[in-house]
């Protein structure tokens, strides 16, 4: 159980009730510590509470001990204060209970993991971001980073307790998990990122949401975490294997076309631009990032490092965050009744249900299997060979974490021994190997793509879709995205239509297929002009220019996605009929389903289905 709890540590922060606000007195011991003293405690802060260190080989329990030591002795009120309006607005926007959190002086066990949480998002920007420049592109990174992470899962499906930290080094989660870890990262550039939530009557119980990125000047960017793509206007077909140019919400209020393009044959993307004139605009972050404490641990880091993000104005911002969200609203996108905070992570701290023996069960598996991989070797004792197992001085939960801070050598090193511990020994099969070399033979080809080696993260992908295991899904649509940045649109878009029908990400993919064929036939279309262009070249001509006429040129045909009357419609160009009897959704149908299902798909026309990478 050790191992489980070192691993998920959200459970053993609600066992006893946390202290209260007026104990950070109680906890000093009446000396101040030098300047010295107080950067070597620091120092060693910083290190228990590394991603790869924190409740492993550091003490959870010490670390926390020394954090509130530090905070008694070496936090300088001069550096940073809080004000009486900012814990009234808090009391204002958060239930009672996350409140009262936020007003604790001493740290928690869940504040320890809250910082371990932002220093491994700091490092997964780094890593991340290497020659991009302006807000919008880097956010558009970070959000296909965060996207090609988290395998997507339903979230009827999604096991208990998991935060951030676990989200990212399982590589599994909800949309709103997600969402949760792209606000982190983006805070981590100084942007904000809200949730984005219909307000209309028509809007319904549904609990869908888009993400909306503020950059300063320019506008709010809306992405979608469910479908994995940017709102991209109609029109925005760039050519880009991906699609890197958001539509603003401003813009998206008036084209409801924007997300029609993301309905499926029997299912209906969930927003219309009409609703969007009435949003709930929530704040992305949990009650650590709101807490005064830390605004005394960041005044005293001398790396970058965003953990504290108070509403009002501090002494890190002009305006808080509930004061900049007014702002990015004031030109009649929401009003400040609109503005609030996202209740989706301190729900999960707080109302995770308890875990059943068979969940228990799992997890420790699933713990066991990042300690491993398990070496195995037979040894001859009293004239038997027998097993003899030993753990490895690098295990796979540390190679995770330096997949994740952008390390990938050392990391692709330990997935390959994973594997190879796999085989059997003395005709047994170790089941924490069996598990730990399908979740490697993926994250190799994962950690290929990071690296942007896209033609071997798709032969990778390949071979392990041979022999596929739990991440089929993902493993289909990283090849077809690998090979559409190798510019082999046709074969991206073949390989993603072989998505279980069962995929939740399955709307955004299907997208994607009826983009990557209209770059295929329009390469196709090129390479024949240029052809025909090479076998009949122009005759170089000395007469001179014909004189331009006064006569107006005829009316050319109107240039328009929708076909002209009398003109056949392709099947990705008919629009759904309302009058049509409705069909099932991928949800309705039953599952294992590993083939394409031609009601949910766009068939290429006679004209598209040459091969257009020749």
């Amino acid at each position: 159980m050790l191992v489980l709890l070192a691993l998920l540590p959200l459970s053993s922060c609600r066992k006893a009730p946390p202290p209260k606000a007026d104990e950070g007195a109680a906890a000093a011991t009446g000396s101040v510590a030098t300047p010295e003293q107080c950067e070597r405690t620091l120092d060693n802060l910083l290190d228990g509470l590394a991603p790869g260190r924190f409740g492993i080989s550091s003490d959870r329990g010490v670390l926390v001990d020394t954090l509130n030591n530090w905070n008694a002795q070496c936090a300088d009120p001069d550096e940073f204060s809080s004000t009486e309006e900012d814990a009234a607005l808090r009391a204002k926007l958060l239930p009672e209970d996350v409140y009262a959190l936020t007003a604790h002086v001493r740290f928690t066990d869940q504040d320890a993991g809250y910082f371990r949480n932002v220093m491994l998002v700091r490092d997964m920007v780094d890593a991340t971001l290497l020659d991009e420049r302006a807000d919008l592109q880097r956010a558009v990174s970070l959000f296909y980073k965060v996207v090609r992470t988290i395998d997507l899962r339903h979230p009827e499906t999604r096991p208990p307790i998991f935060g951030p930290y676990e989200t990212a080094l399982f590589g599994k989660g909800t949309a709103a998990d997600r969402a949760w870890l792209f606000g982190m990262m983006l805070r981590q550039l100084r942007l904000d990122a809200v949730v984005i939530r219909p307000r209309s009557a028509d809007a319904g119980e549904s609990r869908s949401f888009l993400v909306g990125v503020i950059v300063p000047v320019e506008g709010v960017y809306l992405f979608d975490l469910q479908l994995g793509l940017p709102i991209t206007a109609p029109s925005e077909a760039d050519g880009l294997p991906l699609p890197r140019n958001p539509i603003t919400l401003a813009e998206a209020r008036e084209n409801d076309a924007v997300f029609r393009q993301y309905d499926m044959r029997g299912m209906t993307f969930p927003v219309k631009a009409g609703q969007l004139a009435d949003v709930a605009v929530l704040a992305i972050g949990e009650n650590s990032t709101w807490a005064p404490r830390f605004g005394s641990l960041q005044a005293a880091l001398t790396a970058p490092l965003e953990a504290y993000d108070g509403l009002l104005t501090h002494t890190f911002r002009e305006h808080g965050l509930f004061e900049r969200l007014v702002i990015a609203g004031s030109e009649g996108l929401w009003d400040e009744q609109a503005v609030g905070i996202w209740d989706y992570p301190d729900s999960v701290y707080r109302d995770a249900p308890q875990m059943t023996k068979d969940e228990q069960q799992q997890l420790l598996l699933q713990a066991r299997v990042l300690t491993g991989p398990i070496s195995v070797r037979p040894e001859e004792r009293d004239g038997k060979v027998v097993p003899v197992f030993s753990q490895p001085k690098q295990n796979l939960r540390q190679a995770r974490v330096r997949h994740l801070q952008g390390d990938y050598k050392p990391a692709l090193g330990v997935y390959l021994k994973t594997r190879l511990a796999a085989k059997r020994v003395l005709d047994k099969s170790i089941p924490e190997n069996i598990i730990g070399s399908d979740w490697c033979a993926y994250w190799a080809a994962l950690a290929q793509y990071d690296q942007e080696d896209f033609d071997v993260a798709a032969e990778t992908a390949e071979q392990y879709l041979k022999t596929p295991g739990e991440w089929i899904a993902a493993a289909i649509g990283l090849r077809a995205k690998a090979l559409a940045y190798e510019g082999q649109f046709r074969a991206a878009a073949n390989t993603l239509v072989k998505e279980p029908i069962q995929s939740p990400q399955r709307a955004g993919d299907q997208w994607l297929v009826r983009h990557w064929r209209k770059l295929a036939k329009a390469a196709s279309q090129a390479r024949q002009a240029e052809s025909v262009a090479e076998k009949n070249p122009q005759p170089p001509t000395d007469e001179p220019a014909a004189k331009p006429t006064t006569e107006p040129p005829p009316t050319s045909k109107p240039q328009t996605d929708k076909p002209q009357s009398g003109e056949p419609q392709t099947a990705e160009e008919q629009p759904p009929d309302p009058e049509a009897r409705p069909k099932q959704s991928p949800d309705d149908l039953p599952p294992g389903e590993a083939r394409p299902d031609p009601r949910f798909e766009d068939e290429p026309s006679r004209d598209e289905s040459a091969d257009d990478e020749a």
